[in-house]
């Protein structure tokens, strides 16, 4: 058995990101490790908004 398995929710935020024209978005696990316990979603939507702004 191959261990690269397809996820669906990753394989769908990948497409919907495609689809609203916001690449950065895919990057959510990058920003989810680097977030505190404590830290609220506020802060996680704050964090991939400013990616895709940049």
């Amino acid at each position: 058995m191959s261990s690269s398995k397809i996820n669906p929710t990753k394989e769908s935020i990948k497409l919907f990101a495609k689809q609203i024209r916001t690449p950065s978005l895919v990057e959510y696990e990058d920003i989810i490790r680097q977030l505190d316990k404590e830290q609220s979603y506020e802060h996680f939507l704050m964090e991939l908004m400013k990616r895709e702004v940049s």
